[in-house]
């Protein structure tokens, strides 16, 4: 018969199932009551759901066959339904239904096969983790004088009870008693079966082995698969998985895609082996297979979460998103999805998929259960991937919800700044200040920040006086050192570009002084040579460009500052320490502007000092470094024959300027060098020749 076959199902470790199982068998003892029962349609319903594996369903069967059974004051067909929905109630892990429907069958029949009632009480006790009080429970019971099914039945519940404490070794000697008394009943491969289970788990390993080496006897018993799966425990268990991958893939077409305790175990043995040895790769297929074969919801739902977490770890991303989109389908009206569908959303938008992610974001913004703290994270993650997409509009939008679901200053307030701050990054400095005016009116953490932030939309505006003004404001506040640190500079800069230098250098002494690991440092000290530079105090000017290049190497304006200091030497009327500084210049930085740049100033110091044999050498020395530089060039080879002119070498002064001519005449230097070929050509009485030069330069030049 149908409960028949199904009682003697695999009783698994750790599990419910196989609690279920043995009130199965329980049931089984009543089916002298099944046939009065039978004109029930229920019944007959509960019996197909149940042998297909539907445990649920038949659990609604069996719940109206029991009212049906109560409407007819039927005492047979009561007792049989009772039994037969604690049973199912059971092998859905449902401990509280389990125990009303007992509560109610016994004080319905107080007198009743009260054993058999105990086993239930246990199996209950068990699905509630109180195993102990279970072993408690049935020893007392196996006090009495019992034979039979019932006492195998008991040897069974008890070692499964101590399968549940762990202690294996005592779980053993109870499943090897019941091997021996059982013998030649169906019993018997339940304690062979489950003496194996206990020995492996207990780490007796060469003695399972070999009694898994005695189970050929079985082969023909309809449960005989389990020994293959208890084969694989086996190997779990001996570390062997290179051979249970093998195995597990030879089997695979056997198994049932049904909850299924023991595979649950193996597969969550063998993934956290390759967890523990950091194979996270290796582990994803076993925790897939574990989630397929959990009995109860919470595994399920843990196991998939460990999927997710797991392909991440092992940088998977499409398949933990994939887990993710399966985790929310699967459990959508549950709080636990909320930190799924975020996970499920930041993966999407770091892996190229920015648009689907904005879906799961705003799904994730119409759950009701969502905490206000929540749905301000998920906006401020949509409006940055949609600032990313240029949909500034969907940006404003998700801005605006922060404010309206934040239920803190803090929480609403971040909105705004952030609406300001992207405000800010598209060059909408305008609308930026008064989004930041606005956003610092309330008392929040974000106050100082906008007004910060404000300072900088104001100096983007090339507001200095009210930068200035708010500047010198947040040098004072209690704030985050960097905002003060930060507007301390602003402030000498603002007073710099207001023409206010000497409280400009003031200022930045100060703020270097206060703030010397600042990321301003550089620019004030650079600011401040300039400004000595412009107000010609050259020697404090080269002063803090040496020492702008000392501690600034690779700063971007460092061989401008060395360059300055050549002007600066010269305007000190110090050319040898100018020469020196140009030498270190070209050595430090040759690719630099300023290095050729250098070398053309002090060309024209030493033509004005008459020294136009060392200038001569000079450019011949700039030829080799600079000959394909089309920006150099044209002014080296002017320079070239000007020198060539006042040495009265006018031929060489004339052949330069014609290649100039030739492969630079759109520079600025063609036109002088065509005048001063004029000059040389009528001051040599060439006066046709001269004429045409100076024609040729009046084109390029227009009066």
């Amino acid at each position: 018969m149908v409960i028949y076959s199904a009682c003697f199902a695999f009783f698994t470790q750790c599990t419910f199932t196989k609690i279920a199982r043995r009130a199965c068998m329980i049931a089984m003892l009543f089916l002298t009551l099944i046939a009065t029962a039978r004109e029930y349609h229920d019944l007959e319903l509960g019996e197909t759901a149940y042998n297909s594996g539907d445990y649920r369903q038949a659990a609604k069967f069996y719940r109206q066959y029991w009212s049906e059974a109560l409407k007819k004051n039927d005492d047979q067909a009561l007792a049989n339904a009772g039994l037969r929905l604690i049973a199912t109630a059971i092998r859905n892990a449902d401990a509280v239904e389990a125990e009303n429907v007992l509560t109610e069958f016994e004080n319905r029949f107080p007198l009743a096969e009260t054993i058999k009632t105990t086993l239930f009480k246990a199996d209950i006790l068990m699905l509630k983790g109180e195993p102990e009080k279970a072993e408690s429970l049935l020893k007392d019971v196996l006090r009495q004088p019992i034979t039979g099914t019932l006492y195998f039945q008991l040897l069974s519940s008890l070692g499964y009870s101590l399968i549940l404490q762990r202690h294996w070794d005592d779980a053993t000697n109870y499943y090897d008693l019941l091997l021996k008394a059982a013998a030649g009943t169906r019993w018997e491969f339940v304690g062979f079966r489950q003496k194996l289970y206990a020995m492996i788990m207990d780490g007796q390993l060469q003695q399972s082995r070999k009694l898994l080496e005695q189970s050929n006897k079985y082969n023909n018993h309809p449960d005989a698969f389990d020994l293959e799966l208890l084969l694989l425990l086996q190997m779990v268990r001996e570390k062997k998985f290179s051979e249970l991958k093998k195995k597990y893939d030879e089997i695979a077409g056997k198994i049932l895609l049904q909850p299924n305790a023991l595979l649950f175990e193996i597969n969550q043995l063998a993934a956290s082996h390759y967890l523990n040895n950091d194979r996270p790769g290796d582990a994803v297929f076993f925790l897939k297979e574990a989630f397929k074969f959990a009995l109860k919801e919470s595994e399920r739902r843990i196991g998939l979460q460990r999927v997710i977490d797991t392909c991440v770890t092992a940088n998977m991303p499409e398949e933990a998103i994939a887990a993710a989109l399966k985790y929310i389908e699967f459990y959508s009206r549950d709080v636990t999805t909320i930190p799924v569908r975020f996970q499920c959303a930041r993966l999407m938008n770091q892996n190229g998929m920015p648009k689907d992610a904005l879906a799961v974001y705003n799904a994730l913004l119409l759950l009701p259960d969502l905490e206000p703290s929540q749905a301000v994270a998920a906006a401020r993650e949509a409006a940055a991937i949609n600032e990313r997409l240029e949909q500034y509009e969907e940006a404003s939008r998700m801005y605006q919800t922060m404010f309206d679901r934040g239920t803190t200053p803090d929480e609403k307030l971040e909105g705004k700044f952030l609406y300001g701050e992207s405000l800010y990054r598209r060059g909408q400095y305008l609308r930026a200040v008064e989004v930041f005016t606005e956003t610092a009116k309330e008392a929040s953490k974000w106050r100082d920040w906008a007004r910060f932030r404000k300072l900088q939309a104001l100096l983007r505006l090339e507001k200095y006086q009210q930068s200035f003004l708010l500047a010198t404001e947040l040098c004072a506040v209690d704030s985050p050192e960097n905002i003060v640190a930060d507007s301390h500079y602003y402030r000498a800069y603002t007073l710099q570009q207001l023409g206010r230098d000497a409280e400009a250098i003031a200022a930045y002494l100060e703020f270097m002084s206060k703030y010397p690991e600042n990321r301003f440092v550089a620019n004030a000290l650079f600011d401040t040579g300039n400004l000595y530079f412009e107000m010609s105090e050259y020697e404090k000017a080269v002063l803090n460009f040496l020492q702008f290049v000392e501690e600034f190497p690779a700063n971007e304006f460092a061989a401008n500052a060395l360059y300055k200091c050549v002007y600066a030497y010269y305007f000190l009327d110090k050319p040898d320490d100018a020469a020196a500084t140009i030498t270190r210049l070209i050595e430090k930085y040759p690719g630099s502007v300023y290095a050729p740049a250098a070398q053309l100033r002090q060309v024209d110091d030493l033509r004005l000092q008459g020294k136009y044999q060392e200038a001569a050498s000079v450019l011949e020395s700039m030829l080799e470094k600079y000959g394909e530089n089309a920006e150099v060039m044209p002014k080296i080879l002017y320079d070239r024959a000007q020198a060539y002119a006042h040495m009265q070498e006018t031929k060489n002064a004339l052949q330069l300027i014609e290649k100039l001519i030739a492969k630079y005449s759109g520079s600025s230097p063609a036109t002088d060098a065509l005048f001063l070929a004029g000059n040389i050509t009528s001051e040599n009485s060439n006066y046709q020749d001269a004429v045409n030069y100076y024609r040729q330069a009046a084109k390029l030049r227009p009066a």
